[in-house]
């Protein structure tokens, strides 16, 4: 590789370029934010806190965020979750919760009697389906709620960003040792990150007035129904969104 004279290394120079990237993606954002109040709120919002995100939970609501990572060790092949959570007084609990290739494993079972019950619920199979479902959900709340059941004391409300696998199975449907699914005890919402407390969206004005539209006649053969079989609709239609 050719060096410029302005550069006396490899590694001058990857710096360098690495430097005009942050320039662009700056000038991205701020562009970006010029049309998106919600992204310029995000860019005033760089450094938040714990303190921040804190103050927006309340006292019986617990934060819970999972991440996927690689753990330095002689085997860098392994892969786990990691589990923090955060209260309203700031408090903050970590948990390493284990690896996970198993809990995605886990997840993918459930999705799959997920979906097969989905054909399954007026027949007698879909019994044996919850049940088995709930043997893995079973180990799902081992592996990724019960870590924070200190924490979970006395809350009714859990915030949870989810992370990778994650995103794809419902915490719902988790179940206690007491056979209870984790929506039978708390409300839960799902967030991307605790940023999401912070940002403040637009607020629009209230309706003043009300419309209400009841018992629909759909074998009613009203104009518009004549409208739509014709062909002139077809040619409006052929206008309007032409290929």
């Amino acid at each position: 590789m050719a060096l410029s004279a302005r550069y006396n290394s490899i590694e001058d120079l990857e710096d360098a370029k690495l430097e005009e990237y942050y320039k662009t993606r700056d000038s991205l954002e701020v562009a970006l934010s010029m049309s998106c109040s919600v992204f310029d709120f995000s860019l005033s919002q760089k450094d938040v806190t714990i303190q921040n995100v804190a103050s927006e939970l309340s006292k019986k609501t617990l934060y819970i965020e999972y991440i996927k990572y690689h753990p330095i060790l002689d085997n860098n092949t392994v892969t786990n979750y990691l589990g923090y959570s955060l209260d309203n007084t700031g408090s903050i609990s970590i948990v390493d919760l284990g690896d996970a290739n198993a809990i995605d494993r886990y997840i993918l079972q459930a999705r799959k009697k997920m979906q097969e019950s989905r054909f399954q619920v007026y027949s007698k199979k879909s019994i044996f389906l919850e049940k088995e479902l709930k043997e893995i959900t079973k180990v799902l709340y081992e592996k990724l709620v019960k870590p924070f059941k200190k924490q979970l004391k006395g809350k009714q409300k859990l915030l949870i960003a989810p992370d990778s696998d994650l995103n794809l199975i419902p915490f719902e449907i988790f179940v206690n040792k007491k056979n209870q699914y984790l929506i039978e005890n708390y409300e839960i919402s799902y967030l991307s990150s605790g940023r999401d407390l912070l940002r403040k969206y637009d607020e629009f004005e209230e309706s003043k007035g009300l419309i209400v539209v009841a018992s629909p006649d759909f074998n009613s053969k009203n104009s518009f129904q004549k409208y739509i079989l014709s062909k002139k609709f077809r040619k409006d239609l052929i206008l309007s969104f032409p290929l």
